[in-house]
């Protein structure tokens, strides 16, 4: 049976002495346990079991929001691929929040905001029930940018 997010169903088989498997793939599995005794007894059960890379969080240091079809918005990606929970804040330089936005991959293009720096927090939960967080500052630039950021990733 594949639920929601299953990638792909695999049968492995374990004994007594090899009851260990790593999965090769990053994705989502659907896994059976089948359990016996000398006996004649036997049980199962099913689990839908997410392997995910490393943690990883992807973001631009600028973004031109001059509608001309190039880094017209800003948008962060993860490694995560479905977070349990996902958001990420815009703060102008005096702390007020200018925007939110609750799914990954969606753009935020500066609209209603003037040409600055702003700051950016994210909290990505993973699959694994981990938490981050990230916070950094970026520019919203009329053209091209070369502006330094040093982030920070840290477990929440």
């Amino acid at each position: 049976m594949k639920g929601p997010g299953i990638s792909e169903t695999h049968r492995i088989v374990l004994s007594a002495q090899n009851t260990a498997f790593a999965y090769p793939f990053v994705g989502c599995y659907s896994v059976l346990l089948e359990v016996s005794n000398a006996g004649g007894c036997s049980s199962s059960a099913t689990i839908d079991l997410c392997v995910e890379d490393s943690y990883a969080f992807y973001a631009p240091n600028a973004f031109t929001a001059n509608n001309d079809g190039f880094n017209d918005g800003f948008m962060v990606s993860t490694t995560v691929r479905n977070p349990e929970f996902f958001e990420l804040k815009i703060f102008d330089r005096w702390g007020q929040q200018v925007a939110t936005i609750n799914k990954q991959l969606t753009p935020w293009n500066g609209d209603g905001v003037p040409l600055g720096v702003y700051v950016w927090q994210a909290r990505v939960k993973d699959s694994a029930c981990c938490e981050w967080y990230n916070r950094v500052n970026f520019r919203l630039r009329s053209s091209g940018s070369e502006f330094n950021h040093h982030p920070k990733t840290t477990p929440a």
